[in-house]
């Protein structure tokens, strides 16, 4: 079987893009919808625009586009071996940001060098397996 050939730096740069909107999309996910009791008495939902759109429908809305994110993280980083999902979930995942110093002194134990070889190669599998490839730049 031959090799597919893509390009390898916008691949990383698109993974790297992806895996930096965790943390954030972690927390957005696990939002809870509160709605306020207004002056009448009445329990509508938190409007900061002023405007009575539709906050509980959007809010729902995030809900499911950021559970389904993060399924396909979980998924695409399940099929990396242990290394390459440690380095990626210190680095974009885990809740207590980690520069890349703590993580190759501390937990990959390993050159600066050789972190970042490792990362490259960490990014390009998770792009590989991110739902079937969608993050490689032909």
């Amino acid at each position: 079987m031959e090799s597919l050939e893509y390009d390898r730096k916008q691949t990383r740069r698109n993974a790297d893009r992806l895996l930096r909107g965790y943390r954030q999309t972690a927390r957005m996910a696990g939002d809870e919808f509160v709605p306020k009791l207004t002056a009448t008495l009445t329990l509508e939902p938190v409007s900061h625009t002023g405007t009575r759109g539709a906050p509980i429908e959007s809010h729902v809305s995030r809900k499911v586009d950021a559970l389904a994110y993060l399924r396909d993280v979980t998924r695409a980083m399940n099929q990396l071996d242990t290394q390459q999902r440690e380095l990626l979930w210190y680095r974009y995942c885990d809740t207590q940001a980690m520069t890349d110093i703590q993580i190759y002194m501390g937990i990959t134990l390993c050159s600066e060098r050789q972190y970042y070889r490792l990362l490259e190669r960490a990014l390009l599998a998770f792009a590989e397996s991110y739902q079937h490839g969608r993050l490689i730049a032909e």
